[in-house]
């Protein structure tokens, strides 16, 4: 077995999971900016949500996605709070406590970088995704962080594993890629040549390699030669 040298990592759904559903998030935020928010529905917030984030693929710059999000407080927002709209997009983007670590996770990268391996994310996620990161203090374990937001290339795409490759100078039989999605994080890099784990701590998938961190931990030690 070729040695490991860099393992990538999906985000969502793999490194940081959902710490409340979308509309109780919603409300913190709109709380937060100080807007009335009773006479908002959890399904208004599902659906403005929806046609907010169908345009995601195309934010490649903060101001595209704070573009965005003040056109989804227009939509959320009833007529009568339309002077909160800007208020209201600010906040939006702050979602930061929307998400939590995965139980575990922060321990396994620990022990991943003091074994010497470099660890890269290859995420589809919008500008913000540095900023999330750095929120849940989980920067210090990347070498790299490679997303779609840099250049509009996602997942499946092959080109976004070639440039994740390439940032971490490694080649596909060093590499193991981890992620929930299997279209996205198992199958491509297969195709590639690389190593992946199927890992679904959301428990969506009826099979996989891993439910739970301690399991990742043990199907990845195997893997590596380090």
């Amino acid at each position: 077995m070729s040695q490991c040298k860099v393992v990538f990592w999906d985000v969502g759904g793999t490194l940081l999971d959902y710490r409340c559903s979308l509309a109780e998030s919603v409300r913190e935020r709109l709380g937060r900016a100080g807007i009335d928010h009773v006479r908002i529905s959890d399904e208004s917030i599902a659906a403005t949500f929806e046609d907010y984030f169908r345009d995601e693929p195309s934010w490649l710059t903060a101001g595209d996605e704070r573009a965005a999000s003040e056109k989804w407080a227009a939509r959320l927002l009833p007529p009568e709070l339309a002077s909160s709209v800007a208020n209201a997009a600010d906040h939006l983007l702050w979602y930061e406590t929307f998400y939590e670590p995965v139980d575990g996770i922060d321990d396994l990268l620990s022990d991943l970088k003091r074994r010497g391996l470099r660890q890269v994310v290859v995420s589809n996620w919008p500008p913000s995704l540095p900023r999330i990161l750095a929120h849940h203090r989980l920067t210090e374990h990347f070498d790299a962080v490679v997303f779609s937001a840099e250049d509009g290339i996602h997942k499946p795409d092959e080109r976004i594993y070639r440039r994740a490759l390439a940032s971490a100078g490694a080649a596909p039989h060093e590499a193991i890629f981890i992620g929930d999605v299997l279209e996205w994080d198992v199958e491509p890099p297969r195709r590639l040549g690389m190593r992946a784990i199927h890992f679904d701590p959301r428990r969506r998938q009826r099979t996989c390699d891993a439910y739970t961190v301690a399991k990742l931990r043990e199907r990845l030690l195997s893997m590596l030669d380090v």
